[in-house]
């Protein structure tokens, strides 16, 4: 196993130590538009991200620094990250939702930003242009153009430095304009901060979660070489900005990993599926949604059928279906728990050994060390005592965040007195100490006196005839509680109907219980769900899609 130098106890000297064990070891390759490579080697990477530091030191960039970053997946997205970090500051991913972009000077404000990173198509352009200092609408001169910024929404914001980046040659001609700046490499230390995660704004605006040099190694599993090993090629399309985009497994075991050079488009994985797998590609990380699209492709006949070594999957609870791919489109499949609070925490591999035997919601059965787990009854708020109990899970240690940056009331909200954080999630332990994570609090559907969580259904859904991808929602009715809503995408040319969905639904239950022990159900059939910035589909955006369908006002 290619394992860090021991003096790596940074991300930039990590990055460096790479680059010095095999200079022309490709780190990365992008796939273009035409699915061609776009590498960066070990060394272009560290000469490169070094020289753009230097460049932003030149802009006025400082140690501690917060610069928010919103390229999109790219060589000079990857250049530009690590150059930020190199130069002494950290790291910020941040876009606009709303037009009025409170959601982006939220994060701005939180984080002190003082300098931007952008495209130059980038909409949040569209209202940030208006608090330019001097003429915003000049021609961009060469690769770049920086603008002076004052905003009375932001007054920490000094600058934005706004990147003509259109296409991949563009990209190529950012990367060698920056060869004739000099290099920098800032002394930073272990304990310096070089990377601030945003939640995925589930809940409200996006909270932030500083890391440092030491918890950015640290964020994945230790024993990651358990699931990858060197001669493994990767691919993975999690945007670079969040914590499963995050080039851990490069900078822990030094493997290649493979994503696509995202511009105006940006392609499914189904896209480059055959690329992937005829290329020689052993691992993937996906999100469940994605690989159940690859499924479809396999059981249509469009793929060839060929088998990964490895499908490692993250974000939600993880269903039986995804696990009976071993043997289909897989060797085995690694399911990983874990969130932006806390990193990934815990892991399992399902493989023909155990594939029958995992039920829904598997997050593993191996805990990252330092780590403690508790489960608490959702009535006492007391330790549940018996396997397959139910209840919330906390988690303790490791790399647990230390808190919200600048948000004490809600850290205060998610951490016990004694240092324990609630993660949001309903959980259980099986007999033989197995984690099983099935929903999120959040998302939960008040039916009545009964708590409905929308996983079970839905895992349930994937197997009715002309369903391609389904979600749960809770929208409100004239009492208390909510209605249960099923959001159906149909199959390509698929004469789905919602009496059909009605007829499944109602045939899911035993005598006895019927559908109006969960209110009136509601079936809402659209052509595409709303994904966030982390490829999650967006349930608060559902929900209000749903409302606006049946003509319900929304909460």
């Amino acid at each position: 196993m290619d394992k860090p130098n021991s003096t790596a106890d940074t991300v930039i000297n990590l990055l460096k130590a790479r680059a010095q064990e095999d200079p022309s070891r490709e780190s990365y390759v992008f796939i273009g538009r035409s699915q061609e490579r776009l590498p960066l080697t070990r060394v272009q990477l560290w000469d490169l991200a070094g020289r753009f530091a230097s460049r932003l030191r030149g802009y006025g960039v400082k140690v501690g620094d917060v610069v928010v970053n919103s390229l999109p997946n790219s060589r000079s997205r990857l250049v530009t990250d690590f150059g930020i970090i190199m130069s002494g500051g950290a790291t910020l991913t941040n876009e606009a939702i709303l037009q009025d972009g409170e959601d982006f000077f939220v994060s701005i404000k939180s984080s002190n930003c003082r300098s931007l990173v952008l495209a130059s198509g980038d909409p949040t352009l569209k209202f940030l242009g208006k608090y330019v200092v001097g003429d915003y609408s000049r021609q961009e001169q060469g690769h770049e153009a920086v603008y002076p910024i004052k905003c009375d929404r932001a007054p920490c914001l000094r600058q934005a430095i706004v990147l003509r980046l259109t296409s991949h040659e563009d990209h190529t001609a950012f990367l060698a304009s920056l060869e004739d700046e000099d290099f920098y490499a800032a002394p930073v230390t272990a304990q310096d901060e070089a990377y601030v995660f945003r939640t995925s704004g589930s809940t409200g605006f996006s909270k932030l979660i500083p890391r440092t040099h030491r918890e950015i190694l640290n964020l994945y599993i230790d024993d990651l070489q358990t699931i990858i090993n060197k001669d493994d090629v990767i691919y993975c399309d999690r945007a670079l900005g969040w914590v499963v985009g995050y080039p851990h497994p490069y900078l822990s075991l030094g493997v290649t990993i493979y994503m696509q050079e995202q511009l105006e488009v940006t392609r499914g994985v189904t896209d480059v599926w055959e690329y992937m797998v005829g290329r020689g590609m052993t691992v993937a990380m996906m999100l469940p949604e994605d690989i159940l699209l690859v499924k479809q492709g396999y059981d249509d006949g469009r793929f060839t059928h060929t088998m990964l070594k490895n499908l490692v999957t993250f974000g939600q609870p993880i269903g039986q279906v995804i696990f009976h791919l071993v043997g289909y489109m897989t060797e085995k499949v690694t399911s990983l728990y874990g969130s932006t609070e806390t990193g990934f925490v815990s892991y399992g591999i399902v493989g023909p050994h155990n594939k029958d035997k995992v039920k829904d919601g598997y997050a593993g059965d191996r805990l990252k060390p330092g780590t403690e787990l508790k489960v608490l009854s959702e009535v006492t708020n007391s330790p549940v005592t018996e396997p397959c109990q139910q209840g919330k899970l906390f988690l303790r240690g490791g790399s647990v965040m230390r808190h919200y940056m600048n948000n004490e009331s809600s850290t205060q909200n998610v951490f016990t007195d004694d240092g324990w954080l609630d993660t949001g999630d309903i959980a259980y332990l099986d007999e033989d100490g197995q984690l099983y994570v099935i929903a999120r609090t959040s998302e939960s559907i008040m039916c009545g006196t009964m708590v409905l969580y929308p996983c079970w259904i839905e895992e349930r859904f994937r197997a009715c005839p002309g369903v391609a991808s389904v979600y749960v929602v809770g929208i409100p009715n004239t009492t208390a509680a909510e209605d249960v809503c099923i959001c159906v995408v149909p199959k390509k040319d698929s004469s789905l109907t919602v009496d059909d969905l009605k007829s499944y639904f109602d045939a899911m239950f035993v005598g006895g219980v019927a559908i109006s022990d969960f209110n009136t159900g509601k079936f809402y059939i659209t052509n595409s769900f709303p994904v966030n910035s982390t490829g999650k589909v967006a349930r608060k955006i559902l929900r209000k899609m749903a409302c606006e369908h049946f003509g319900i006002k929304s909460a």
